[in-house]
């Protein structure tokens, strides 16, 4: 599924955390069908941008147990470039995310992981 991923710009990982600049294409594959009037990103596809980011961060692959606090504070569209962040959360086997760019956040959630 790497395909289906964003665009790297950059990564930067420092003090716990990892922020990876990504860009999103206007004839990426999430767009198809989403909507065609007015295109966005769906939220599964977030989501799974953000395990699969935090898979390579942790150079593992993570078996997800729960996904708490999600939320999609507004629509990524064709072309946009934005910021995620990763970071580990308060609770053991948790890990925080959140997308955000110039104008604000995108979305935000925790991913519970087993040991």
């Amino acid at each position: 599924m790497s395909g289906f991923l964003p665009e790297r710009l950059a990564t930067h990982d420092r003090d716990g955390e990892r922020e990876i600049t990504l860009h999103l294409p206007a004839g990426h594959a999430c767009f198809a069908g989403h909507f065609s009037a007015r295109p966005i990103a769906p939220g599964i596809a977030l989501l799974h941008w953000a395990v699969v980011e935090l898979e390579r961060w942790q150079g593992r692959r993570l078996e997800v147990s729960g996904v708490e606090a999600l939320k999609f504070r507004r629509p990524l569209a064709p072309g946009e470039t934005f910021v995620m962040r990763l970071a580990r959360a308060s609770e053991a086997g948790g890990f925080s995310f959140d997308l955000h760019d110039d104008s604000g956040p995108i979305s935000s959630g925790r991913v519970r992981v087993q040991p």
